[in-house]
């Protein structure tokens, strides 16, 4: 899962400009770039997750609430360092 060396393919300065304004766009993107496979990646999106009091990350998205996006954000980019616990 996830590049080798993510900050290669996103810096920290991307990264944090991403969870300043989170969109639909960015979050997809970044679940095709941390599974590294878009099919991996619209199969996490729609799943129901206790993280997120069982909501699906797409229904989050389909919300448009700015906080709860960051949520889904702040999970992939631990996804993708390996800190997700």
């Amino acid at each position: 899962m996830g590049a080798a060396h993510p900050l290669a393919v996103t810096g920290t300065a991307e990264l944090q400009m991403q969870l300043d304004h989170p969109s639909a766009e960015i979050i997809r993107s970044r679940a095709a770039e941390v599974f590294d496979n878009t099919g991996k990646a619209a199969t996490w999106l729609k799943r129901s997750r206790k993280i997120f009091d069982g909501r699906s990350p797409e229904q989050i998205i389909e919300s448009g609430n700015v906080d709860t996006m960051r949520e889904v954000l702040k999970a992939l980019i631990a996804i993708e360092f390996g800190t997700f616990s």
